[in-house]
């Protein structure tokens, strides 16, 4: 079985990308000048001096306020990595034909170490991948999941583009995954982080976009489901003689179940004859 080329970069964004780094750092960060020539080889495009130019004018305003240099400069990096990373997983989505692969494949993954995690929870090695938090006063010592990340939030977070991309897939039916099974695998890891930031923003996100596209979105499932409807039936083969000519052509059309048997019913006799004769002598051939 072949690997993806983008799928160890995507594999590193969502489980180990702070792995044994110091707080703040993450790989990505690291791999941002490998980013930025992929960027500039496949955009052919400059990325970097919309950005240092839109951003000169705070620098000069910060350094004017006596800064702490040494600090600034490392923030300053690191933002940039960011930004430098944010158009490359832009420049994926636009080039790369297997997204659905590689989100699926993180989707398992996932869902596999957090069923090794609920696992461990009952181990002494639970601190490897949960912490304990006091969430406020009176609630001290909340376990929380975190996987391989530096806290259980930032996790949260991390797995998000994951649940929206395959929450829309079931709002539209067109999960490959079994939607039950589906919908456990997406909804685990908030139960499991515990993480009641993210979710109020997941649930503010969701009623936002419900109040304004929920008539878009219903009419796309429609229209989505008709089409996959239409895809499940056979496609019958019609014979169409043309007047005058006695060779018959054959054609394949995709119709909807239901609708040759009340197409034959509104043809007329001699048609109909036709039809049957041409049916006969195609049967002869044979």
């Amino acid at each position: 079985m072949k690997l993806n080329k983008y799928f160890p970069f995507a594999f590193i964004y969502f489980f180990i990308n702070s792995l044994a780094l110091p707080f703040g750092l993450t790989y990505t960060a690291l791999l941002s000048p490998l980013f930025y020539c992929w960027v500039i080889g496949t955009c052919k495009k400059e990325i970097l001096l919309p950005w240092l130019v839109g951003l000169s004018p705070f620098v000069i305003i910060h350094f004017m306020n006596m800064v702490d240099t040494a600090t600034y400069l490392t923030s300053l990096v690191n933002y940039t990595a960011v930004y430098i990373f944010c158009h490359a997983f832009y420049t994926f989505l636009k080039v790369s034909a297997s997204t659905e692969n590689i989100f699926r494949k993180l989707l398992g993954i996932n869902f596999l170490l957090c069923l090794i995690a609920v696992a461990v929870y009952f181990s002494p090695y639970r601190g490897l991948v949960w912490m304990q938090q006091s969430l406020a006063n009176g609630v001290d010592n909340t376990t929380r999941l975190k996987l391989f990340t530096y806290e259980s939030s930032y996790y949260a977070v991390l797995f998000t583009p994951l649940f929206f991309y395959f929450l829309l897939q079931l709002v539209l039916k067109q999960n490959k995954i079994n939607s039950w099974l589906l919908l456990a695998m997406i909804l685990l890891p908030y139960l499991l982080s515990f993480s009641i930031g993210v979710t109020a923003a997941v649930l503010f996100a969701l009623l936002l976009t419900a109040s304004l596209y929920g008539k878009t979105l219903l009419v796309k499932r429609r229209t989505l489901s008709s089409s996959s409807s239409m895809r499940d039936t056979r496609s019958p083969l019609i014979t169409v003689v043309p007047y005058d000519s006695g060779l018959p052509i054959t054609i394949q059309l995709r119709l909807p179940s239901g609708f040759l048997c009340e197409a034959w019913s509104h043809l007329t006799p001699s048609v109909k004859l036709r039809a049957n004769q041409i049916k006969c002598e195609r049967s002869e051939l044979h």
